[in-house]
């Protein structure tokens, strides 16, 4: 696909704390250089999922495409370019897009689904809720504990991905930001406290190692009312398009698969601009299993009935 890549370190001139950073450009050998100067260029400000998706529709679409990157950095004291960072290692069995770029690529054996968790498990046709009132993988707990699962069900019926979910459920939001500030024995002291409320044999345990890691700013921010400050994938600039996890659409992706797709759909806003290339594909999310899909229908109808009542804006949701 690439014959080679340039790459080259920028680093600033400051004797404390480096800014560093690569800028890289994809040049496929087999052009001459005539035709390499004919190309339309596109610049990429970033090189995580999203910026991954974008350039590498718009390399094979044939576009000369520069991606400029600031670096990254794990704490105070690491200063690396390694694009590891602090978020989630694993990648989810939704994340379609991204597998089938995987397999694209030829990289198998890269990934091995494994069933994990009790309320969401992996079935043959996809994730479904497990019905975990009655699940016998809670054995071990009293029915009175299995139904404080209704309320983490009732939200994942409730939220549809549209607008005025995103707009009822943005406040409840939440993060840790009470906790950076304090002190790590602070920090254990609070962990068990919560502990020993649902484990009662937690109160007379003895903390013997702990490991606790801060990165403040470090991942994307989100927090109560943010989804007011969300961008879309299109700017007031023609051919400024923006892409990540921060991005209102309405794929239904999160994470990873989230950034990835709106990398490709800032791409395919390229092409468009442009009027060169073919669009990329983004396989959308697996459909509702039909007991999902009657909820929602059951939910969607509750709430209209409920808003045609007389002061419904002080019912509890």
């Amino acid at each position: 696909m690439l014959a080679s890549w340039r790459a080259r370190p920028v680093l600033s001139n400051g004797c404390g704390n480096f800014r560093r950073g690569f800028c890289c450009r994809a040049e496929d050998q087999s052009v001459s250089v005539t035709e390499r100067q004919n190309k339309k260029k596109v610049v990429i400000v970033g090189s995580g999922w999203a910026g991954l998706g974008a350039a590498h529709h718009l390399c094979k679409q044939g576009f000369d495409v520069t991606v400029l990157e600031g670096g990254y950095e794990l704490g105070p004291k690491t200063k690396s370019l390694s694009p590891d960072d602090a978020g989630i290692r694993g990648f989810w069995y939704p994340y379609r897009n991204i597998f089938n770029l995987v397999d694209e690529l030829g990289l198998k054996p890269l990934y091995k689904l494994d069933e994990i968790g009790t309320i969401f498990r992996r079935r043959s046709g996809g994730i479904t809720i497990s019905m975990s009132l009655f699940s016998f993988q809670f054995a071990r707990l009293p029915f009175t504990d299995r139904l404080t699962s209704l309320p983490l069900m009732a939200a994942v019926i409730d939220f549809d991905n549209t607008d005025a979910a995103w707009r009822k459920y943005d406040p409840m939001q939440y993060h840790a930001n009470d906790l950076l500030p304090l002190k790590d024995e602070k920090i254990v002291e609070k962990v068990m406290s919560w502990l020993s409320r649902c484990i009662k044999d937690f109160e007379n345990a003895t903390v013997v190692d702990k490991e606790i890691g801060r990165f403040p700013k470090f991942l994307t921010h989100f927090f109560p009312g943010s989804y007011k400050y969300m961008m879309r994938g299109s700017t007031s600039f023609p051919n400024l398009y923006m892409a990540g996890d921060w991005i209102v659409n309405r794929h239904g992706s999160w994470s990873q698969e989230k950034c990835y797709v709106t990398g490709v759909e800032a791409a395919n806003r390229v092409v468009d601009y442009v009027g060169e290339g073919g669009f990329g594909r983004i396989v959308g999310v697996e459909e509702d299993e039909p007991h999902i899909q009657s909820l929602r229908t059951f939910n969607r109808n509750l709430y209209d009935i409920r808003a045609q009542l007389p002061f419904s804006d002080y019912f509890l949701q």
